[in-house]
């Protein structure tokens, strides 16, 4: 293939993420490549985010695999049946989880890594919650981008998965306080789209886009949801919402790109997969994914070696600007 740009799109989840991460590591595996080698562009929200950002990084999808494993069981600690209740009951009125364990987590699986350090062209979303706008973390791929390299990757990643609700909203070295980019773009693949035919001046002819969720349930509402007040559709609204938001970016992308350059797994599930527990059911899901698509996406994406990623501004240029004053 010439001429051609390729997106890797990842969705957000939670623990979810296990999913995206074991069928990543499993399509290395079956087709020998390394994945990120053959995409331009990744972008990631929450969970997603935090995948994107570690690929960027040089990490596998076998190494990501790791941290969920290892770490998932301290950000999202397992509960008794008592303890759970007693805490929906505390959740009610206040966040579900402290932040320090998922940032403590961050911490030492980026380290002091900043965001310009990426090889790969990223972008992240959060949201602003003061000023009520949508916040994008970007790589230095465009000239007027000139600020998020330098930030470190872990607050980046902490941001993009600060889910309302069950984490406090994070708030960076500047004082912006920022909560999940799910909120807006849990399914990130229309930003990624118009950040290509925007920033980075691509035609249209040229995108193609791999779109990868965490799963999903059939949603539908009951018969007592047709009078329902803001009681009977608390947690259901949210639920619509976000799998709207969703769906709209995938049949955008879909009638904008055309089957032939566009492809989404997210296997519709029959058990239900919380964000916050650990399943490693997900796992042996995410391997039976990658292996029933192996071959379409091989075809469709593997094909294509991505050119090397030229940021405009470096790391090195700010420690030679700050080494002359």
């Amino acid at each position: 293939m010439t001429e051609r740009f390729q997106i890797l799109s990842l969705d957000g989840g939670g623990l979810k993420g296990i999913f995206t991460a074991s069928f990543l590591a499993a399509l290395e595996e079956n087709t020998r490549k390394r994945i990120v080698d053959h995409f331009d562009l990744i972008a990631g929200t929450s969970a997603g985010g935090i995948i994107a950002i570690a690929l960027g990084l040089g990490f596998s999808p076998k190494e990501i695999l790791g941290f969920y494993k290892e770490r998932g069981k301290d950000i999202f600690p397992a509960q008794s049946r008592w303890t759970r209740a007693l805490g929906s009951v505390k959740w009610v009125f206040r966040r579900k989880y402290p932040a320090e364990p998922l940032r403590q987590a961050l911490q030492d699986y980026f380290g002091d890594r900043r965001l310009g350090e990426s090889t790969k062209r990223l972008i992240i979303p959060s949201y602003d919650s003061v000023r009520g706008d949508v916040h994008l973390y970007k790589t230095p791929h465009h000239e007027r981008l000139k600020t998020d390299y330098k930030e470190l990757a872990m607050n980046i990643a902490l941001a993009t998965a600060s889910a309302p609700t069950y984490f406090p909203a994070s708030i960076s070295d500047t004082g912006v306080r920022l909560i999940d980019g799910g909120v807006w773009a849990n399914n990130p693949s229309m930003v990624a789209l118009a950040e290509a035919l925007g920033y980075l001046n691509q035609s249209q002819g040229s995108i193609a886009m791999f779109s990868i969720g965490t799963t999903r349930q059939a949603i539908t509402s009951m018969s007592k949801h047709i009078t329902g007040g803001l009681w009977t559709w608390r947690s259901k609204v949210l639920e619509f919402m976000m799998a709207g938001q969703s769906c709209a970016a995938e049949n955008q992308c879909l009638h904008i790109l055309g089957k032939e350059r566009f492809l989404r797994i997210n296997p519709i599930l029959g058990g239900h997969y919380a964000l916050d527990k650990m399943s490693l059911e997900l796992e042996g899901i995410g391997r039976t994914e990658a292996r029933n698509a192996v071959n379409e996406v091989s075809n469709m994406f593997l094909s294509h070696k991505a050119s090397p990623y030229e940021p405009i501004y470096t790391l090195t240029d700010e420690t030679d600007q700050e080494n002359d004053k």
